[in-house]
């Protein structure tokens, strides 16, 4: 797997550095939340409702090997909701939806997110991963919502 690097807006990738190869979990943590599959809308194995077009070409693995799909739901809620504290709990929902294929997987046994309005259209995100009780890694995002 490729590491891709926020820096920190807008999902946008740096790409000053040298291409490395990466086993972590921040690379699928964040094509997870910044993936490009905003419609979400991939809801069985094939063509649920006539929405093959739309679907995530990321999908097409994750279905040939029965696994989860990736549905960005934060991003859509992202782009749906209004920033403000009111939302912040559906935010917070979407981030854990986004990244239940840990648990189904077996990566993790929790995940927790924590998201908090940092700027007019300005979401700080920390996801904290959970395995046999103890935190095993914590990521940090800041983003910034394009309408």
């Amino acid at each position: 797997m490729i590491k891709l690097v926020s820096n920190y807006t807008n999902g946008e990738l740096d790409i000053d550095r040298k291409i490395k190869t990466d086993i972590t979990l921040e690379t699928p943590i964040f094509l997870s939340l910044f993936g490009g599959n905003k419609e979400a809308d991939t809801k069985s194995a094939r063509n649920p409702a006539g929405v093959d077009n739309l679907d995530w070409f990321g999908n097409v693995f994750q279905q040939s090997k029965g696994k989860s799909l990736f549905n960005s739901s934060f991003e859509r809620k992202t782009m749906e909701l209004s920033l403000t504290s009111g939302n912040i709990k559906e935010f917070e929902r979407s981030i854990i939806e986004d990244l239940n294929w840990m648990i189904i997987q077996g990566i993790a046994d929790e995940i927790k997110s924590s998201v908090s309005i940092t700027g007019r259209d300005t979401l700080s995100i920390t996801i904290e991963i959970i395995k046999n009780k103890k935190t095993i890694n914590k990521y940090n995002y800041l983003y910034e919502v394009t309408q």
